[in-house]
């Protein structure tokens, strides 16, 4: 003879019951959520120079593994240390762009770029108007105490408090061991040598752009340009700045200039203006 007792599990404790329920639900639901928010599909526009690290989106515990796709055929490299340096090799090929922008008074301009070490480019740049310049800044913690600098300065603002916070954040992060001792003050950050216009203090280096009113126009004789080379021994981002402050508020200033990059991989991170 067989005797089945009941189990009556929680009937005199309601609230833990549903306690118990609302937990389930919550361990159930958790990992769809993290699959379609936190770690849901992401897509990035690149063009064929592109090289970008895969940092975000990855999780040793909720990630079985990673899958990358593309329209196109493309390269991918997988390493241990965070620190191992990515490789670096040949495209055999030149890469050109060009760019001519139209530059209001008092308007900052700059084209972000990632290279790796051992890269080497050219800018040949020129001016319309005078009173431009030209300046190459190298990690992303030195270009936003510069924009810092130029915000204050347009408002008419100079915390030294900001700044020393600003330094102390540059100073805590590997990118900008060199640029933390010159950034004292707005004052200090920013110089105003080239024709009134005020550029960064902790720029690889700035020129003063030539100018002609045949630039950027199909009759440019390309003679009057700068040419500057400089080649990459750190990899990093690097900020080609360019600045416009010509003496009469008539038309935007004209720059036309011309990249051209080669030996290793580099790729156009994003362009972005600032009025001051």
């Amino acid at each position: 003879m067989c005797t089945f007792t009941a189990m009556r599990v929680y009937s005199h404790h309601p609230f833990l019951a549903l306690a118990f329920c609302a937990a389930a639900g919550v361990l159930f639901i958790y990992p769809f959520v993290l699959r379609y928010t936190v770690y849901k599909d992401s897509f990035i526009a690149m063009a064929i120079t592109d090289m970008l690290p895969v940092r975000d989106r990855m999780s040793s515990i909720w990630c079985s593994g990673q899958e990358l796709s593309m329209s196109h055929s493309f390269s991918a490299y997988m390493f241990r240390e965070r620190d191992t340096p990515p490789p670096t090799r040949s495209l055999g090929r030149v890469i050109t762009l060009n760019m001519t922008m139209m530059i209001p008074k008092q308007t900052y301009e700059y084209w972000g770029f990632y290279f790796l070490e051992g890269s080497s480019f050219t800018v040949s740049v020129c001016s319309r108007l005078s009173g431009a310049a030209f300046s190459l800044i190298r990690g992303t913690p030195a270009l936003r105490a510069c924009l810092a600098a130029l915000a204050r300065k347009r408002d008419g603002r100079d915390d030294s408090d900001e700044d020393s916070d600003e330094a102390d954040e540059l100073g805590s992060s590997p990118e900008s061991d060199e640029q933390s001792s010159t950034l004292s003050s707005s004052e200090g950050m920013l110089l105003n040598e080239t024709h009134g216009i005020h550029v960064c203090n902790n720029a690889q280096f700035h020129v003063p752009l030539k100018w002609t009113y045949s630039c950027g126009t199909p009759h440019d004789r390309q003679d009057h340009k700068h040419n500057i080379t400089y080649h990459v021994k750190r990899s990093d981002f690097y900020y080609m700045f360019f600045a416009s402050n010509p003496p009469l508020y008539v038309t935007p200033n004209t720059i036309d200039a011309k990249f051209i990059t080669c030996f290793s991989l580099a790729i156009p991170h994003f362009m972005s203006r600032l009025t001051q």
